[in-house]
């Protein structure tokens, strides 16, 4: 059986199989060197392992975890209409160019990672820090934008703390200044001799 991990255990070693198979009956073949899996019903061979030789391990093949149940162009335009801004273009299509073999991960894991985020105005610098320095892949983004997003958070708290010191109300106490009488003001602009110029 199948567990829902999608993995079948044989002598104490976990193998992977394709995830449509998770929670069902399969049939095994193993030889010395390798293991079969069998589809119960129509006989058709699933997948193979090399056995291994030590056991309690875990093997597994990232085809079996793949999402193929998608056009790799639909994958493409979903990924592309996550967002407007000029910038996530050019980013996916550098990493098209970056991972060509590896594109469908590339676009599940954005869909999967990188879709709604929280602060998009953060990913779209996170998206042109990538672009500069080279580094295409969604990975790499989702690190950066969690490293940029983390930041912002950071200085938003410090902000945030040094403003709940000041107190809401200020109060301010105004100086006491002397008055003098407008005589004393009128003696300093008067001609000398107290005459009009």
């Amino acid at each position: 059986m199948v567990s829902d991990k999608s993995f079948i255990t044989v002598d104490a070693t976990e193998y992977s199989v394709p995830t449509e198979y998770r929670n069902r009956q399969v049939e095994i073949f193993k030889t010395e060197t390798a293991l079969y899996v069998f589809n119960e019903k129509t006989g058709a061979k699933i997948t193979a392992h090399k056995v291994s030789p030590v056991s309690g391990k875990r093997i597994s093949k990232h085809e079996h975890f793949r999402d193929n149940s998608k056009q790799l162009k639909d994958l493409h335009r979903q990924t592309l209409d996550m967002y407007e801004f000029s910038s996530w273009k050019e980013y996916v299509g550098l990493n098209i160019k970056a991972y060509p073999r590896y594109s469908r991960d590339q676009f599940i894991y954005a869909g999967k990672h990188l879709k709604d985020v929280e602060d998009v105005s953060i990913l779209e610098t996170a998206v042109l820090y990538c672009l500069e320095n080279g580094t295409y892949s969604m990975t790499q983004l989702k690190d950066t934008y969690e490293y940029q997003l983390h930041e912002y958070r950071e200085d938003r708290d410090i902000i945030h703390n040094l403003f709940k010191r000041i107190p809401e109300k200020l109060s301010y106490s105004f100086p006491d200044v002397a008055r003098r009488s407008l005589t004393e003001y009128e003696s300093l602009v008067s001609p000398p001799d107290g005459g009009a110029k």
